[in-house]
Parts: C-alpha cells; structure tokens; sequence
C-alpha cells in the first residue's frame, strides 16, 4: 500500500499487523500467528469486484468436479497471484456458491469473498488490499470438514490424530483467539492449523499452551492458507 491508500485500507493494514506477532515457541523457532478471527456482517450492499464473465459450467464438468484440498500452494488454482475477484472464483469452484459479503472489525467494514455448498460456509477469502483486487488474496480459510488439508487432515480432526502434529510449532491465541492453539508445521509454513477451544478449567496461564493431554484431544477449528508473499508487503 502507498501513502494514497483510503482510510479503510490503512484501517485494515494496522489491523493485520497486529495481528501477525511472531512467538518463539518449542526451541526458539519464531512462529507466525495471525489472530484476525472477524464477526460476520451481511449486507446487501456489499461490494462486489467486476470482471470477466466466467464460462457456465456444463453439467458433465460439475458432476466429475471435486474439490482440491487446502496446500502451501493454495486451494486449488486460488493462490498467491489470483485476484481478489468473484466471478474469477466462481468459475475455478463450479459445484460451489461463491458470493462477495461484508465483515466487520473494530467498527469497519471490509470486503470478503465466501464460499457456500447450499447454506453451509465452507470458506472465506480476505483480499491484500480491499481497494486494489488485482493485488490478491492475503487469506483462505477454510471451516468445513470437506476440505481436506495437507496431509489428509480436516476441521474436526484431534491434534494427536493431525499427520505431522508431533513436529507442529505452536502458540497459544490472542485477542479473537484466546483460548485457541495456533499452529504451523516446519515442512510449510502457509497453512496454520486452528485448535480450539481449549477448556479453560485448568486456570491455566493465557499465554502457555495447554498440557500435552489437553491439547491433544483438542479438535482442528479451521485450516488457514496465509500469503505471506502479500503480507510482508504490506
């Protein structure tokens, strides 16, 4: 962003930032936690990104589709140099609803792509900079269990039975995601793993991860793909 960028976009830009600490964690490796968990405003007045009308879909394409899963590389062919537009994702998505919506954070509203099956969100995008779309998508995260993410895991899956879990850095949640255990795993560290949320009985200490026993047991919430290409620009 440049010093011309409008008020909502500066808003947006401190509000990534900090929510992007990095947290030393297990052996001093510096873990990135992103901790923008935003409430949901709907509204008919949503913005919505025009561009090039997508093909229709023909019926023989929607019903061999099958939806790719959650990689350091993105979901599917959205990554880090798609822009942040509906018809464009409309059309890599068929068997999908894709709708441009509102979210709001601390007072402001910022745009987000959502992608619907029927009623049910299984994931929302947020774009780099809400006034350029051509800069792309900073975000995916991805809520239903039919996504899968790398390794086979998916929302629902216990931290014990996650592949790879025993090599994870973790941190635990602030602000929007107190009481959850954010996660990266040192073979790629595009997708942070959600855990949560963490019984709070134990009185324990905010800032310190859950015991192994408790954690353990500790489902996955949601996969986030994080360009972090975009985000280090900001």
């Amino acid at each position: 962003m440049n010093d011309s960028s409008s008020p909502i976009a500066q808003s947006l830009l401190a509000f990534i930032r900090r929510s992007v600490p990095r947290y030393g964690i297990r052996g001093g490796l510096g873990v990135a936690a992103v901790l923008m968990t935003l409430t949901l405003g709907c509204n008919s007045d949503s913005p919505t990104f025009t561009g090039e009308n997508p093909p229709t879909p023909n019926t023989q394409e929607m019903a061999n589709y099958q939806s790719p899963p959650l990689l350091d590389t993105g979901w599917g062919e959205v990554g880090v140099n798609t822009p942040f537009n509906r018809d464009r994702i409309q059309a890599l998505f068929p068997n999908y609803r894709v709708e441009s919506s509102q979210i709001s954070a601390e007072g402001m509203l910022y745009p987000v792509i959502e992608v619907y099956d029927d009623s049910i969100l299984v994931a929302r995008m947020d774009p780099n900079d809400p006034n350029n779309p051509n800069l792309g998508i900073m975000r995916i995260t991805i809520y239903d269990e039919s996504i899968a993410g790398p390794g086979g895991a998916t929302v629902g899956t216990s931290y014990n039975q996650t592949p790879g879990s025993s090599r994870f850095d973790c941190a635990p949640g602030e602000g929007p995601t107190t009481n959850y255990v954010l996660c990266y795993s040192p073979e790629g560290d595009q997708i942070q793993y959600i855990y949560g949320p963490i019984n709070t009985e134990s009185r324990r200490p905010l800032m310190e991860l859950p015991p192994e026993n408790v954690l353990g047991n500790a489902r996955l919430d949601r996969l986030v793909w994080l360009n972090w290409q975009a985000i280090n620009d900001l």
